[in-house]
């Protein structure tokens, strides 16, 4: 985040994280604009979250509705972003990542946190 400041002179930032800290740190440490959805994201963390989204709904651990809802917004609101810094492992990162791309028409700048985009086709998840 600090690196897209510096070198791009980013101003705010959307973050469609699943843990709250993350948030809260970026808020207090960034210099930036934090945006990010307001629900509670501790359904997201934690023991209950190893769990597949429909094993947590049965139980009760969980909103399943919420959820989604809060995955399409987060998806929305990041196909708007100029920057992207994410986990290309993840195929919703990807997703967020092209859509980006389409709607600026072109490859928005990016920093990947865990493997450069070409490893994460072999890597074993």
């Amino acid at each position: 985040i600090r690196e897209m400041k510096e070198r791009y002179g980013a101003t705010a930032i959307f973050l469609a994280t699943q843990d709250p800290r993350i948030v809260e740190a970026a808020r207090a440490e960034s210099g930036l604009r934090v945006m990010a959805l307001p629900f509670d994201r501790e359904q997201l963390t934690g023991k209950a979250a190893k769990k597949s989204l429909h094993w947590r709904q049965k139980l009760g651990f969980v909103d399943a509705e919420m959820v989604s809802e809060s995955a399409l917004l987060d998806m929305f609101l990041l196909r708007e972003c100029t920057m992207f810094v994410g986990a290309f492992h993840s195929q919703y990162s990807r997703l967020a990542y092209q859509l980006m791309a389409v709607n600026t028409g072109t490859h928005p700048p990016f920093a990947s946190v865990h493997l450069p985009w070409a490893e994460t086709l072999t890597f074993p998840l």
